[in-house]
């Protein structure tokens, strides 16, 4: 077999290294202020939006309707999608499409559009800017009701003109909130978040309302596109903190009844530390750096939960197996030879999933990269915790056992001398521990052997027999 690590030589080294980053997050946490909980735990309104300069402006003077749909590609500047116009007039339904690819510029595109019957177009961007930059309807527009404003996406030769910032300046008057954006920046989106106001039956009404009337009065009304809105209510929020608190509960229970079953006591109590080691850690560092808790946060801690036991519980697994195996070796030995044993498939497991997540962090947006984020702080820290505390714990748990045992013997028997705990398998806690000229042991089996010698049966004393009286004859 291959070299052993000595993994548990480090024990102390590590406990102490957990101990101090957790007092260390919780310190953070304390000095930031305690957790910034998000609306789901609050209360509030969530609202994403859009601030994008204008392109085109459609409406529609013909006869019949006119309704106008835009689809793209995902990524910016690609030569795919297309704007569609459904005309429906005189009972026949006619749809007239203008790809992107054809009409590569809002120059073009203008130029081919006039070719529709009362259609008016209007530009408001340079004719030389790319038709993909046009921000796509996820629903069709009806254009003949009003004048419908296309917006774009931002250029290269363009400036940024809207900052966070110049956003704070903007929202001076919501009160206690959070900003944040979200996406590319040449996107200009972003999400605004108010704490709701539990006296206030018109919140969200009034709320919505003020956001809007903020941004139209700086940016104007035809460039801000709202993309969605959320709103938790007080009531619901405490009721999802309750339920959250209580499924981590659930599940912690859950694990500890089944390794119980599977394996022994210790090795549940060991899986249990190791877990709320993780997320304390978690906790400590979403704390400190002021990670936005909510529903997706719960989701990660429950998810590095399961992952970190799955590693904790193969780990378990071998030294169940090696102490059958192993049984002349110390308990020690046995734990990094398993842990050495599974490194490999640990190691290999933990930076897989790892460049998953990371991907996900590099690439997603909103609440999908703060799961990412959360995710790659639990993977590392789970991998840690199955190596360097679940093992030890049940190294030290039955290395005390072997002390009381061997204080109990000692002073049932006597006065030890250069005695020390077996903390082996299962043959080596049966060696003998020396105390002088005799060992306990020897001492242990002397008793039992004078318990069981066979007793020296009692000889009873005969009583002399009684002489019979010879009648006398008779004559």
């Amino acid at each position: 077999m291959r070299r052993v690590i000595r993994f548990t030589r480090l024990r102390y080294v590590m406990i102490t290294i957990s101990l101090l980053v957790i007092v260390s997050g919780y310190v953070g946490l304390y000095l930031r202020g305690g957790f910034n909980l998000g609306i789901d735990f609050k209360g509030g309104l969530t609202e994403q939006f859009q601030i994008a300069p204008v392109a085109l402006t459609l409406s529609y003077t013909g006869e019949g309707k006119a309704t106008l749909l835009i689809s793209k590609g995902e990524t910016v500047g690609q030569a795919s999608g297309t704007l569609d116009i459904t005309l429906s007039r005189n009972r026949k339904i006619e749809k007239k499409s203008f790809p992107f690819k054809q009409y590569a510029t809002l120059g073009k595109l203008v130029e081919a559009l006039g070719s529709i019957d009362g259609l008016n177009v209007e530009m408001k961007a340079n004719e030389t800017t790319p038709s993909t930059s046009l921000i796509s309807l996820d629903y069709p527009v009806d254009l003949s009701k009003e004048p419908f404003t296309i917006n774009r996406l931002l250029q290269g030769n363009d400036e940024v003109y809207v900052t966070i910032t110049e956003l704070r300046k903007v929202f001076t008057t919501l009160g206690k909130y959070s900003l944040q954006q979200v996406g590319n920046p040449v996107a200009q989106e972003f999400i605004v978040r108010i704490e709701a106001n539990e006296t206030d039956k018109e919140f969200r009404q009034k709320t919505e309302k003020k956001i809007y009337d903020l941004l139209s009065a700086k940016y104007g009304s035809n460039q801000i596109i709202i993309k969605k809105t959320d709103f938790v209510g007080p009531r619901f929020s405490r009721d999802l903190t309750t339920q959250a608190i209580s499924l981590v509960t659930v599940a912690l229970t859950l694990i500890l009844i089944y390794v119980s079953f599977r394996f022994k006591f210790i090795y549940a109590i060991a899986a249990i530390l190791a877990l709320v080691h993780d997320v304390s850690v978690m906790l400590g560092v979403i704390g400190t750096f002021q990670l936005e808790v909510t529903t997706a946060t719960i989701a990660a801690v429950l998810t590095i939960i399961g992952y970190s036991l799955n590693d904790t519980i193969v780990i378990f697994d071998r030294i169940r197996e090696n102490v059958n195996l192993m049984r002349d070796e110390k308990l020690s030995n046995i734990i990094d030879t398993s842990i050495t044993q599974s490194l490999s498939r640990t190691l290999i497991t933990s930076l897989t999933t790892l460049l998953a997540v990371l991907a996900i962090y590099i690439f997603g947006t909103g609440s999908i990269k703060l799961f990412a984020l959360n995710l790659i702080v639990g993977i590392v820290v789970g991998t840690y915790s199955s190596i360097f505390i679940a093992s030890p714990i049940v190294l030290e748990w039955y290395n005390a056992a072997d002390r009381r045992k061997l204080r109990r013997d000692t002073e049932k028997y006597g006065k030890r001398e250069n005695l020390a705990p077996a903390g082996g398998g299962e043959r080596e806690k049966k060696k003998t521990l020396t105390a002088g000229k005799e060992t306990i042991k020897e001492k242990v089996d002397s008793e039992k052997v004078s318990k069981k010698a066979t007793p020296v049966p009692v000889i009873q004393e005969r009583r002399p027999k009684k002489k019979k009286k010879k009648k006398k004859k008779t004559k």
